[in-house]
C-alpha cells in the first residue's frame, strides 16, 4: 500500500496483436479503494516494421561437411495483406545437391492443404525454379514459413542462397 505523496514505478511493454503501426491510443487506469480513481489516455507511437524474406539455417554451414544434409526454411516477416509466394531461388550447385522443398506452414491452415507447387529443381543452373504457394485469403503475416529447402552438402564452401525474382 502507498502513504500519501508516495509513488511506484510500473514497468510495461506493447506488443502488438496485429501489423498496426502510427500513432496508436492507449489508456491506463488506478483504482483505488479509498481514494478517487484516475485514468490518463495517450498514444504511442509504433514505427512501421519493414516487410523482409530470407532463410534460416538450421546448422551453420561452415561446419558442413561432404555428405551432410542441411535444411534451410524460408521465412517472411511483417507483411500485409500476404496472398501468394513465386519466385526462384539460387544455389551454389558446386556445394550443395537438392534433395527436396517441402511446403512451409503458412500453407496449411486448419490441417488442410492450402495450394502449393514444388520448384522445379534445374542443378545445371544452381536453381529452384517457379515455386509458389496460394493461400485461401490475404492475411497479415507477422512471421510464416514459405517453405523448406532440403539439401545434401556435395562439397564444403559458400552456399549463396539468393532469391531471384522472388
Amino acid at each position: 500500500s502507498l502513504a500519501p505523496g508516495d509513488s511506484i514505478r510500473v514497468p510495461w511493454h506493447v506488443k502488438s496483436l496485429t501489423l498496426a503501426d502510427g500513432s496508436l491510443p492507449y489508456a491506463v487506469e488506478v483504482r483505488s479503494s479509498n481514494a478517487g480513481n484516475r485514468a490518463r489516455e495517450q498514444a504511442v507511437v509504433v514505427p512501421p516494421r519493414e516487410p523482409r524474406a530470407g532463410f534460416e539455417l538450421k546448422d551453420n554451414p561452415e561446419e558442413l561437411a561432404a555428405g551432410d544434409y542441411l535444411t534451410v526454411r524460408v521465412k517472411v516477416e511483417n507483411i500485409v495483406g500476404f496472398y501468394q509466394a513465386y519466385g526462384n531461388i539460387s544455389y551454389n550447385q558446386e556445394v550443395l545437391e537438392p534433395i527436396s522443398v517441402s511446403r512451409g506452414l503458412l500453407f496449411v491452415k486448419n490441417e488442410n492443404l492450402l495450394s502449393w507447387s514444388p520448384p522445379e529443381i534445374d542443378t545445371e543452373a544452381g536453381l529452384l525454379r517457379q515455386m509458389s504457394g496460394t493461400l485461401d485469403i490475404p492475411r497479415n503475416i507477422e512471421s510464416g514459413v514459405v517453405a523448406s529447402l532440403h539439401f545434401k552438402v556435395k562439397n564444403p564452401g559458400e552456399i549463396n542462397l539468393k532469391f531471384e525474382d522472388f
